[in-house]
């Protein structure tokens, strides 16, 4: 009976003390350093656009849109080298062309090179505007397929120009360029000057 009596009252104390155990402040932990946050490759930051501001080469087609080929304006197709410096842009060219009529009529060929300097406008990242000048050289040679004897000038072009460029991809673009022109011949013993507009189709690619 004595002992029933006791393990009643161990029990009972044991009872009593276990709320006040599980009441009792865990002890605190120290908190874990928070790990840097590392961007991860999606939130990588993306590669800053070069824009306008940058040099960049390319190569580019031209076709003339008048009939100024025998008056010595352009050839009817050029090969156009840009070359962007910022606000510059710099642009040789060098064209070839012949024209020569059926059953001896007369024919010309023209072998032109030059260059020309524009001040570069980008209003957004699709157009961008150009307006300057060009400087041109043109060896024209007028003969007659029936054998004559030919004629050959040099031909000097001023040519104040501007131009608008609608970039379809930042590599490509297709343009127009109009021109006021101002045709010096020289050759044969006399000169002449001629006064006309002209207009130009371009394709560009650029690096």
């Amino acid at each position: 009976m004595r002992s029933t009596t006791l393990r009643s009252c161990l029990l009972l104390g044991l009872l009593a003390l276990a709320p006040a155990a599980l009441a009792a402040p865990a002890k605190e932990q120290p908190a874990a350093p928070a790990r840097e946050a590392r961007p991860s490759a999606r939130e990588a930051p993306a590669v800053r656009d070069s824009g306008p501001g940058a040099p960049h080469l390319g190569v580019g087609l031209a076709v003339t849109g008048a009939d100024t080929f025998a008056a010595g304006g352009p050839a009817p197709v050029s090969l156009y080298l840009p070359i962007d410096l910022g606000t510059l842009r710099i642009e040789p060219w060098l064209g070839f062309g012949r024209q020569g009529a059926s059953g001896g009529g007369p024919s010309t060929t023209v072998v032109a090179l030059g260059a020309g300097g524009f001040l570069m406008v980008r209003p957004s990242r699709t157009f961008q505007a150009y307006a300057g000048g060009r400087l041109g050289l043109a060896i024209v040679s007028v003969g007659s397929t029936a054998g004559t004897a030919s004629q050959s000038r040099t031909d000097i072009q001023l040519l104040p120009a501007a131009g608008v460029e609608w970039l379809a991809d930042p590599h490509f673009s297709f343009g127009i360029e109009g021109q006021v022109g101002l045709v010096i011949h020289t050759g044969g013993g006399s000169s002449s000057t001629d006064l006309g507009t002209n207009g130009l189709f371009f394709l560009r690619a650029y690096q």
